[in-house]
Formats: C-alpha cells, sequence, structure tokens
C-alpha cells in the first residue's frame, strides 16, 4: 500500500477550499458535500452544476474510497479527483478506466502552499468545451 506524506494527510478541507475558491472566481457556484465511506474516513467533494462538474478530495489509499469514486462513473458529469501526487500512480490505477480526469495536489514551502499539477479552472473548462463541442458535432 502506498503511504501518504504525514503533511498531505488530513488535508481535504484545505484543498476543497481552494478548489472552490477556484471555481467561484470563475463565476461557479459551488457545493461542498461529505460522504461517509465505511464509517471511517469523510470523501469530500465539490459539485459544479451549472459545469456538470464534480471533484472528490482524496488524501488516503484506502481500497473502500477507490471503490465508491470507480463505482460514481457518470455520463452526465466530469468526474475528476483530487490526489496528493504520492497517490497519483494508485488513482491512475483505480480510476482511469471510470471516466476520472485526476488533478495533483501536493504543499510547497513547509506545508504553507497547496500547489496544483496543472492549471485548474482553464484545464476543466477546456475540457468542457471539448465534451460540448464533441456533443454538437455529434461525436462521443
Amino acid at each position: 500500500m502506498t503511504t501518504v506524506p504525514a503533511p498531505t494527510c488530513d488535508r481535504a478541507t484545505e484543498v476543497a477550499a481552494a478548489a472552490k475558491r477556484a471555481w467561484e472566481i470563475h463565476g461557479e457556484q459551488v457545493a461542498l458535500r461529505e460522504t461517509s465511506v465505511n464509517g471511517h474516513i469523510l470523501l469530500t467533494s465539490l459539485e459544479v452544476p451549472i459545469s456538470r462538474h464534480v471533484e472528490y478530495v482524496v488524501e488516503c489509499n484506502d481500497p473502500d474510497v477507490w471503490n465508491m469514486l470507480a463505482a460514481k462513473a457518470s455520463d452526465e458529469w466530469q468526474l475528476c479527483a483530487l490526489v496528493p501526487l504520492a497517490l497519483m500512480g494508485v488513482a491512475h490505477e483505480r480510476l482511469s478506466d471510470h471516466g476520472f480526469r485526476l488533478q495533483g495536489w501536493w504543499l510547497q514551502g513547509g506545508e504553507r502552499s497547496l500547489r496544483w499539477s496543472r492549471d485548474r479552472i482553464n484545464h476543466a473548462a477546456a475540457t468542457i468545451y471539448s465534451e460540448h463541442h464533441r456533443s454538437d458535432l455529434g461525436l462521443r
């Protein structure tokens, strides 16, 4: 089992808040939700209804979390897992066949600054635009 460095554990609230801010800066309304996984893990998610986008904040390597996320595959919503860099390999292995986009995150500067593996909203917007454009052209 992949071990997540201690500084990235218990950061779901911080990661969710940063992701929510990024969406709101771009004029999106975001609903935060928490889902209990087997009664011992709370999985935080962000729902962005206008863009039909859901982001799940993953902070631990728990098989129950990966199984629950894999079961959420959807053709109607774009799904994204916000994952610490230490878990990107596991996330790719567990979610890539289930329609998830992966967004890596890490802490920089002595745990003070949250960083993303790519431009958060512009990438999501480009993906959403691409999906709508493909749909308009009758492509799937």
